[in-house]
């Protein structure tokens, strides 16, 4: 995989596929997937019909079996170029809605990226679970290395960009960032103490 600091919009608009997190949920009453921050959301402002399309395949998947699982699989929507990934799993049957509302789960990352190794194309992601979900890029990273070896899979670094007015995903950006220079930081032996660099 290669890694580059980018916006995975310019990577859509390049011809890339693009990697949506989001979680396994939907809204009872409409049947639609709370696509609140991230890259979800963008992509839900481009085109307001995905959350309910996407909430409709997770209940789909979800009930629609013998035994009912509380994740689904990747979902590739070959016209717009978008793979929906699951970081956030089912959390409650009896509350479907709220799904969003909980961390990122590293073993459901791992699950969804074997999956997206079966997708063809030239593909781009940001590190998934690492923006709402809360994770840390160095949690995600062995994962990416270890499903992602082929150079048409690329990693970009900043999820979206920052937009004035845009508190939720600024703030979710910035978590993203921080992480990332705090895993930096430890690689080269420093840390951040009294708004200095030092010496760990």
């Amino acid at each position: 995989m290669k890694r580059e600091q980018a916006d995975l919009w310019e990577r859509w608009e390049q011809g890339h596929k693009i990697v949506v997190t989001t979680n396994v949920g939907w809204d009872p009453r409409t049947r639609r997937n709370n696509m609140g921050a991230g890259l979800a959301l963008q992509a839900a402002r481009r085109w307001p019909w995905l959350p309910e399309w996407y909430g409709d395949f997770c209940r789909r998947s979800v009930m629609g079996r013998q035994t009912p699982t509380r994740t689904v699989p990747v979902l590739e929507h070959d016209q717009l170029r978008l793979i929906f990934l699951p970081v956030k799993p089912l959390l409650h049957y009896a509350d479907p809605e709220r799904s969003w509302d909980q961390p990122a789960r590293l073993d459901v990352i791992r699950t969804g990226l074997a999956r997206l190794t079966r997708h063809h194309g030239t593909i781009a992601l940001a590190y998934p679970g690492c923006g709402n979900g809360g994770l840390k890029p160095s949690q995600v990273r062995p994962l990416l290395e270890m499903f992602l070896v082929e150079d048409r899979f690329t990693v970009c670094d900043w999820e979206f960009p920052l937009q004035a007015g845009d508190y939720r995903t600024g703030v979710n950006a910035a978590v993203a960032g921080l992480g990332m220079l705090d895993d930096a930081l430890q690689s080269a032996g420093l840390r951040v103490r009294g708004g200095q660099i030092e010496r760990a």
